[in-house]
C-alpha cells in the first residue's frame, strides 16, 4: 500500500510539473503584438472593398480568378479583426516571399496573454509554414497542417480543406504582393451554405448558447404570414409576444422567445437567417421600420442574430466598424442612431431570453402590444451623418473619453426602456 501511495504521489507531482512547465512555455505577461492605433476609415474601406472584390468574382461566373492581397490589404484585415474580436490583437504582414502573422490573445480573469506567430514561406515546391510558436513552444509544419485540414472539414468538408491547402502552397508570392489563385469558387458557395448552420452551431456550443428549435421558428414564421401588412416592427413584436405568451402556458417561456426573435430576424432582417436556423425562407416579405427609418429595424434584427449565435460583443464591434467606414467619403456618415440600435438589438435578444424571469416579464408587457418605444430607445441628440474629418475632429477614435460618453448614453437610455424596469 505504501509503495502504491508513493508511486501516486511521485505520478501527481510530476503532472503538476509537466502542466506548470507547459503553462510557462505557452503563456506569457506581455503580448507579442500591440494595437498600434485605433481602427480609421481608410483601413475599414480597404478591407470592404477588397471584400466586395472577392465577392463579385465569386457571383459573376465559374471561371476561376485570383485574389491579389497587398500589404495594406492585410494590414487593413488585421486592424479589423482586432477591433471586431475582442482581446485578440492580430497583426499581417508581407515582405517578399513571407506572409507574417502575430496574435495575442488576452486571456480572461488572469493578466496573461497567450501569443502566436506563423510564417507562410515561399518554397520551390509549394508553400510551407514556418516559425510557427504558441508561446515559446515551436509547432511543427506537419501539426499546423493538420490543424488547418481537420478544422476546416469538420466546419465544411474535405473537399474543402483540400481545397483551403491547394490555395495557400499554390499561393504566388511577388515582390509586393500575394496572388491567391481561385477555382472551382461555385462549389465553394455551395459549400459554405450547406455548412452554415453547423458553422453557427460551433460557435453557440462554444459560447454556451442553447441551439434553436427550428419547429417552433416555423410556427412563429406561418404566424407572421397571416398577420396583416403593417410597416412598423414594432406591430409585429407586439403580434409574435402575444403568441409566446398564450404558447408559454405549456412550454418554456426562453424557447417561445427564442422561436419568436428568430422568426422576426428571418421574415424582415434577411431571408438568408432561415438558414442558420434550419427552416424555410418566407416566401413574402415587406421592409418594416423603427422610427421611421428601415435601416435601424435592420440594425436592431442584424444585432437579434449576432446575440443570439452568442458573438454579442462581436456584432457591436462590426457595427462600429461599419460606421467608421460610413464616415468616409461617399459614405453616409458616422451614424449614433445606427450604434444605438445595433446596442438595443443586442440587449432585446439576451434579456427575452437568457432568464426565465426576464422572459416572462417581457412576455407579459409586450404581448398584443405595437409600441417601439417600449423596447426601442429614443434618438433624440444623437449625432448623425458625421464625415471622416468631422468624427476626428469631435471625438478623435473609439477610445476616447467624448466618444465613450456618448455609448454611455445610449446604454442609459436602452436600460431605462420600460420592458427592462417592469420586473424591478
Amino acid at each position: 500500500m505504501r509503495s502504491f501511495l508513493k508511486i501516486f504521489s511521485s505520478l501527481t507531482t510530476l503532472i503538476v510539473i509537466v502542466v506548470v512547465m507547459m503553462l510557462f512555455f505557452i503563456f506569457s505577461l506581455s503580448p507579442n503584438v500591440r494595437q498600434q492605433s485605433p481602427l480609421t476609415p481608410e483601413q475599414t474601406r480597404l478591407a470592404h472593398d477588397k471584400l466586395r472584390e472577392i465577392k463579385d468574382n465569386i457571383h459573376q461566373s465559374n471561371v476561376p480568378f485570383h485574389v491579389y492581397l497587398s500589404n495594406h490589404d492585410l494590414n487593413a484585415f488585421a486592424a479589423l479583426a482586432s477591433h471586431s474580436l475582442g482581446g485578440l490583437t492580430l497583426r499581417s504582414e508581407y515582405v517578399p516571399g513571407i506572409v507574417q502573422v502575430k496574435a495575442a490573445i488576452d486571456v480572461p480573469v488572469v493578466p496573461v496573454y497567450l501569443n502566436i506567430s506563423c510564417h507562410l514561406m515561399k518554397q520551390e515546391k509549394g508553400n510551407d509554414f514556418s516559425e510557427c510558436r504558441l508561446g515559446q513552444l515551436i509547432l511543427p509544419r506537419a501539426f499546423i497542417w493538420w490543424l488547418l485540414d481537420s478544422t476546416v472539414s469538420y466546419l465544411f468538408d474535405e473537399s474543402a480543406a483540400e481545397r483551403v491547402q491547394r490555395l495557400l502552397t499554390q499561393a504566388e508570392m511577388t515582390e509586393s504582393r500575394v496572388i491567391l489563385p481561385v477555382e472551382n469558387h461555385q462549389n465553394l458557395i455551395a459549400n459554405v451554405k450547406a455548412s452554415a448552420k453547423n458553422v453557427v452551431k460551433v460557435i453557440k456550443q462554444s459560447n454556451g448558447k442553447t441551439q434553436v428549435d427550428a419547429e417552433k421558428v416555423q410556427v412563429y414564421l406561418r404566424h407572421l404570414e397571416r398577420l396583416k401588412h403593417h410597416s412598423s416592427l414594432a406591430y409585429y413584436v407586439g403580434e409574435t409576444m402575444g403568441l409566446a405568451l398564450s404558447r408559454s402556458a405549456t412550454e418554456g417561456a426562453q424557447e417561445e422567445n427564442t422561436a419568436a426573435i428568430w422568426a422576426l430576424a428571418i421574415k424582415f432582417g434577411h431571408w438568408r437567417f432561415a438558414q442558420l436556423a434550419g427552416v424555410q425562407p418566407p416566401a413574402n416579405t415587406h421592409p418594416v421600420t423603427l422610427r421611421d427609418r428601415h435601416d435601424l429595424a435592420l440594425h436592431f434584427l442584424y444585432s437579434i442574430v449576432l446575440e443570439q449565435i452568442g458573438e454579442a460583443a462581436f456584432g457591436l464591434k462590426i457595427g462600429e466598424a461599419k460606421e467608421i467606414m460610413d464616415s468616409a467619403n461617399g459614405g453616409s456618415g458616422f451614424s449614433f442612431a445606427d450604434l444605438a440600435a445595433d446596442k438595443a438589438g443586442l440587449r432585446f435578444s439576451n434579456y427575452l431570453t437568457a432568464q426565465l424571469e426576464h422572459a416572462e416579464s417581457a412576455q407579459a408587457l409586450l404581448a398584443f402590444r405595437h409600441d417601439e418605444n417600449l423596447f426601442f430607445p429614443s434618438l433624440e441628440g444623437l449625432p448623425e451623418g458625421l464625415s471622416e474629418d468631422q468624427f476626428v475632429a469631435e471625438f478623435h477614435s473609439t477610445e476616447s473619453d467624448t466618444y465613450r460618453s456618448i455609448v454611455a448614453d445610449i446604454q442609459n437610455r436602452i436600460s431605462q426602456l420600460e420592458v427592462y424596469t417592469i420586473s424591478l
